[in-house]
């Protein structure tokens, strides 16, 4: 029987780690993957809503997103955090009840409007071919897998605000 030293075992979760987050990067993901406390994958963590902020602000300034156009402006930038995690989108709603869109449910990003928007959820309000929003922004380009999934672990791990 061999024995493995722990750097050769932390050697071997680590590449096992990277393998996964290539694979669900190669196909759609369904469902957001949640990054290990202490993994090397852990520095992509979003560990705040300055980070957040700064991944959507930043997507939007690089692709020269026309958020001027949009009801909501960029809501992100202009909402206080506990609004943000707590409060509904403004200036849009549901076109079939006429209610307010919360933003995100804290802790289940599979059904946080943000997520299934920025993803294009099929099925949702938000399908690109059914929907009645379609996929954000509009026009797109839109933002890429690894960074919805970003912003979709850090609502599942209850939205931190600090490091």
């Amino acid at each position: 029987m061999k024995i493995r030293s722990a750097s050769a075992t932390a050697k071997i979760v680590v590449v096992a780690l990277l393998a996964q987050a290539a694979a669900a990067n190669a196909a759609e993901v369904k469902a957001p993957s949640v990054i290990p406390p202490g993994s090397a994958l852990n520095a992509l963590a979003l560990k705040s809503y300055a980070d957040v902020q700064a991944l959507l602000s930043g997507f939007m300034k690089q692709t020269n997103g026309p958020i001027e156009i949009s009801p909501h402006g960029a809501f992100w930038n202009e909402m206080p955090y506990r609004q943000f995690i707590e409060g509904d989108l403004p200036e849009v709603t549901d076109r079939t009840t006429g209610k307010p869109l919360k933003i995100l449910i804290v802790g289940n990003a599979r059904e946080s409007n943000i997520i299934m928007a920025l993803r294009g959820t099929k099925g949702s309000m938000f399908d690109q071919e059914t929907g009645s929003f379609g996929r954000m922004p509009p026009t797109g380009p839109y933002l890429s897998d690894q960074e919805i999934n970003r912003l979709a672990d850090w609502i599942d791990r209850g939205c931190p605000d600090g490091p």
